[in-house]
């Protein structure tokens, strides 16, 4: 999507499509830009991109629903990118795999504009970023990522100085190999909804953020070795479980 146009791309079955020697992708790039990309297979391999965006600029929609397939983005990723709340950027991953590669970059959720992150069902995110991990309301931008299913692996989340909200409702929240104790900070608001699982795979972490209920009296469980703590003020009425 350019200025004032609408894009539309679909990948599926074993569809192939690989950046090669830089450059970047975006997903309704200009002023008035609408981008829309379906992928229900194949592979997107941009690990040499320096920038992947979902609604770059001002007034744009980028928009990526993907339900099998993989896609690798390398460089910054962003959901929501442009310089306010008029950029919004939507990620919606059912199934497949969505891997941010770039050690030194971020999985940003509401850069400056409004982004949304929903996982569900059998989907799988991974964000390899060692600099600022996954981002959400990063640069005065509005951020909500939903973890309804799937799997969530990151080395650490932080809220920055815009509006963040990370709202579990079902799936795993997987902590990564390069994680810091400070692994969930600065955000806005944490909501439990359905039951959900914290995997802390050998590693020792705190969560900073409060959790509070989201209504519907889910457990948090805790897995694998490691130490959880909850240093937040938590308000949910479900149970917490260790195993």
């Amino acid at each position: 999507g350019a200025a004032g146009t609408v894009g539309n791309l679909t990948l599926q079955d074993n569809a192939q499509a690989v950046l090669i020697g830089g450059g970047s992708v975006y997903v309704g790039k200009t002023a008035g830009a609408y981008g829309y990309v379906t992928q229900t297979g194949g592979i997107i391999d941009a690990r040499k991109a320096g920038e992947f965006q979902l609604g770059q600029a001002l007034g744009t929609y980028g928009e990526w629903i993907q339900s099998g397939g993989t896609n690798y983005a390398g460089g910054w990723f962003s959901i929501g990118r442009g310089g306010d709340s008029t950029s919004t950027g939507l990620y919606n991953i059912s199934g497949g795999l969505l891997d941010q590669t770039g050690t030194g970059n971020g999985l940003l959720v509401g850069e400056q504009g409004t982004g949304t992150l929903t996982i569900t069902n059998s989907a799988r995110v991974v964000s390899e970023s060692s600099n600022i991990g996954v981002a959400i309301g990063w640069n005065a931008g509005t951020g909500t990522l939903n973890l309804d299913g799937g799997t969530l692996v990151a080395n650490f989340i932080q809220g920055g100085t815009g509006n963040s909200t990370f709202n579990f409702n079902g799936g795993v929240l997987q902590v990564g190999p390069a994680s810091r104790l400070n692994f969930m900070t600065n955000l806005t608001a944490v909501y439990l909804y359905s039951s959900s699982v914290i995997d802390t795979a050998g590693k020792d972490i705190a969560i900073s953020s409060g959790i509070y209920d989201g209504g519907l009296n889910g457990t948090l469980t805790k897995n694998g070795t490691g130490s959880l703590l909850l240093d937040g003020a938590n308000y949910y009425s479900g149970t917490t479980v260790a195993t």
